[in-house]
């Protein structure tokens, strides 16, 4: 274990230059950076930091009157000047602790100027990454010539509560990022290593690991790391973090297994505990575009693969080995460290017949993170079919819903095959098997789908009865207008409908409406979309809109994480806030806070008459519209804004 204690730190010669890396010349266990996502071990979304700015150094002992401690960084897109001592470097940074907390120093290079132990003076924008304040590639870095007088805490164990606690978290303090020891067999997922810890189903992965760091699949190592945060769904499930140290103590062997092996309980898809890596046998029980469900009659795992989804057919006898991971908390193979091969002779396999999928087992998903072989059965039952819409930086993605009656658990077929005809509004018999669940959704590989009934148009209600997928008819007054959209309240609640394009010249503030369609899930709120029915209604419906509610700080806090809400939710609020603007994905947004909270608040489609100037002061009045999740922000639909005196 290495020394905690501080030593002196003696600083000889003149002020050295940072030296400028090439970026495509670096090397990293995990992808590029983006301000406001998750990192991922499939997806590369783009750098925080511009890769042609690389972080500034001096030779100095600059004021201390400029000094915070690195636990007092507590906010996005502020300046903040820490000191501390450099304790872990990756090829894109490095983490400098100075005894209250820790946090990470993103170059965008590698870190060549500086080594352990190291006394650092940091100032610059904080962004965050994996859900964990760091600052950007910007900050100005200078060497101290002075000895720091704390010592740095020894690493904790890491324990599988830590991992799950991890897993359902959104954001971090800089508290939570601590030096971490545990024993680990190395393994991979998609071309990342992992540190997985036995017992726990959560994915580890090395972040921008150092060359000297040599990980050797199947070896067992004592690993000590700084925790970076925790990727979601959209960049692959998995804790990061940044390694301090790594020792071998065994070697890995050979996962080969027999090419013709007898039959045993080795090959039983329910040995399957905790991710490595496995050989099982089963038959093929359903098919996606993405993959294939394999059962051996007592339990069932997913293959991702899209060519064996088309190489093999419901019924073939086949044998999986290779790297087995969660997606969505439940295991599966991944294509890129597995194989699957077709097995002659009879299997004598039976798959268990479908179980009854009631409002009490689809409640009880949403309950867990993660999930056993047994877990993953199929279901059957009756459903009114639905679609949601998703956005991504990839673009938008429509899912279809089989909603169970009286439970709130999003059920969405994943990657269902052509030979699924899915007419929304109609009523089906379905049989699926379940295949994990992530925040708000269970997701489902749908092996048969019997239409049952035709789509029926909907009945008229009022929006604050709006609480699940579903066809409905509402009558209101537009409220608030976007770029892509407007706003509808009947008195009781309103209801955005999501046009995707420029609102026609027709439907004005105060206009009489009547939407008719299947609302869908969006930053947790129900809505129409663009295939939905509007009619202008020629009449006075006789609504009063209430007042606008004003903002305070508690009630912008409830939003953060949020990933449902009442339709009475999505209503006008009114607060007073000084405009600033942040950057993710290439694009720049504003935004809007309120005083003494952290919620980021951002306006969405905001038309070109709201002119807002980064700096100014506003008294802003706008709908609340849900929360994303995957990006940290509160969506508000503006309908006035003054600048304030």
């Amino acid at each position: 274990m290495k020394a905690k204690q501080l030593m002196s730190l003696l600083l000889v010669g003149s002020a050295l230059a940072l030296a400028s890396c090439d970026p495509a010349g670096t090397t990293s266990s995990s992808p590029t950076q983006s301000p406001s996502d998750t990192g991922n071990s499939q997806t590369s979304p783009v750098d925080t930091g511009s890769s042609s700015s690389s972080s500034s150094e001096e030779q100095s002992t600059p004021e201390p009157s400029k000094e915070y401690a690195i636990s007092q960084i507590e906010a996005k897109d502020q300046t903040y000047t820490v000191r501390g001592v450099v304790d872990a470097k990756t090829t894109k940074g490095f983490v400098i602790t100075d005894g209250t907390a820790s946090v990470y120093v993103y170059l965008n290079a590698e870190p060549s100027a500086y080594s352990i132990g190291d006394y650092l003076e940091v100032e610059g924008k904080i962004g965050a990454f994996n859900g964990m304040f760091q600052f950007t590639a910007e900050a100005k870095i200078a060497k101290l010539s002075e000895t720091p007088s704390y010592t740095i805490p020894e690493p904790k164990t890491l324990t599988a509560a830590d991992l799950d606690k991890w897993s359902k978290a959104t954001s971090f303090a800089v508290t939570d990022m601590k030096e971490y020891k545990w024993q680990a067999t190395a393994g991979k997922s998609g071309d990342y290593f992992t540190l997985n810890l036995a017992g726990s189903e959560v994915t580890v992965e090395p972040s921008y690991k150092p060359d000297e760091f040599n990980i050797e699949e199947g070896a067992t190592y004592e690993v000590t790391a700084y925790f970076a945060g925790y990727a979601g769904e959209k960049y692959g499930n998995y804790a990061a973090f940044y390694l301090t140290s790594l020792t071998k103590t065994s070697e890995g062997e050979d996962p080969t297994p027999d090419p013709d092996p007898e039959p045993s309980d080795d090959y039983a898809i329910g040995q399957i505990t905790s991710a490595g890596t496995y050989t099982v046998r089963g038959v093929v029980d359903a098919l996606t575009t993405q993959g294939l469900i394999i059962t051996d009659g007592a339990d069932s795992i997913y293959y991702h693969d899209r060519d064996a989804a088309a190489e093999f057919s419901i019924g073939d006898y086949v044998e999986a080995s290779g790297t087995v991971s969660t997606y969505n908390g439940a295991f599966q193979f991944d294509y890129e460290n597995a194989s699957i091969q077709a097995l002659s002779g009879q299997s004598g396999i039976t798959p268990a017949a479908p179980t009854a999928l009631t409002k009490a087992i689809a409640d009880s998903w949403a309950t867990k993170s993660n999930f056993g072989t047994d877990e993953i059965k199929e279901y059957t039952w009756t459903a009114v079919a639905g679609e949601t819409t998703v956005t991504s930086s990839k673009g938008q993605t429509t899912y279809y819903l089989f909603p169970v009656d009286g439970s709130n658990t999003t059920i969405e077929a994943i990657a269902p095959t052509s030979d699924f005809s899915i007419e929304v509004g109609a009523t089906y018999t379905v049989t699926a098997y379940f295949g994990g669940f992530y925040k708000t959704y269970a997701s489902i590989y749908l092996t048969s789908l019997t239409k049952t009934g035709d789509a029926t148009g909907p009945a008229e209600t009022k929006i604050a009865n709006i609480n699940k997928v579903g066809n409905y008819t509402v009558k209101g007054v537009i409220d608030a207008i976007t770029t892509k959209g407007f706003v509808v309240n009947d008195g009781t609640a309103a209801i955005y409908y999501h046009l995707n394009s420029t609102v026609p010249s027709t439907y004005k503030i105060g206009t009489a409406v009547q939407l008719s369609g299947m609302v869908s899930s969006y930053h947790g709120f129900y809505q129409f979309t663009k295939d939905d029915e509007v009619t202008v209604l020629n009449e006075d419906l006789g609504i009063t809109i209430p007042a606008a509610t004003p903002l305070t700080a508690e009630i912008a806090d409830s939003w953060v994480g949020k990933e449902s809400f009442a339709m009475t939710e999505l209503k006008k609020y009114t607060w007073t806030s000084t405009a600033g603007k942040i950057s993710a994905d290439g694009k720049s947004f504003f935004t809007l806070k309120i005083d003494g909270s952290d919620a980021l608040i951002e306006p969405s489609y905001t038309p070109s008459s709201f002119v807002i100037t980064t700096g100014a002061t506003y008294n802003v009045t706008a709908y609340f519209g849900g929360y994303s999740t995957s990006s940290d922000y509160a969506a508000v639909y503006l309908t006035n804004l003054v600048a304030a005196d």
